[in-house]
């Protein structure tokens, strides 16, 4: 009986020195995802990024708007209206627009726990499995 007990260990010992990738799946999928994307997500600064300006942004400005804007811009940068041009007068206004907007709060809430978000969704998509770990983390 002793024998057996430790043909087992040796065989069981064996088994891990040779096949290292059985005991190397103690990160979940969501796990390393998450590993992989969270800083990034982290360092997203609410006020100043473009894509969420873009996204909270109305769907047009007003002529009015963007003149005044451009106004602005002149005076504080020393240039006529006319050197100002309509991207850059929309950029300033998405950024006004997003610091106007109550979604700060929000926003930095979801970030702090963004690793752990992420990591549920990605555990609990049924064919996470099949479609791996590149592929949510180009997706994110």
């Amino acid at each position: 009986m002793k024998n057996i007990r430790i043909t087992i260990a040796a065989l069981f010992i064996m088994t891990v020195l040779f096949f290292p990738s059985i005991t190397v799946s103690a990160a979940s999928l969501g796990e390393t995802v998450s590993q992989n994307t969270a800083k990034e997500l982290r360092d997203i600064d609410y006020e100043n990024n473009e894509t969420i300006g873009s996204l909270l942004a109305p769907s047009r400005y007003s002529l009015s708007d963007k003149l005044n804007k451009k106004t602005e811009i002149a005076k504080r940068e020393g240039k006529s209206p006319a050197d100002i041009s309509d991207e850059q007068a929309i950029k300033e206004l998405n950024q006004d627009n997003v610091k106007v907007m109550s979604f700060e709060e929000s926003f930095a809430e979801v970030q702090a726990e963004i690793a752990e978000i992420i990591q549920r969704i990605v555990d609990s998509t049924p064919s996470a499995e099949n479609k791996g770990v590149a592929f949510y983390t180009n997706k994110i």
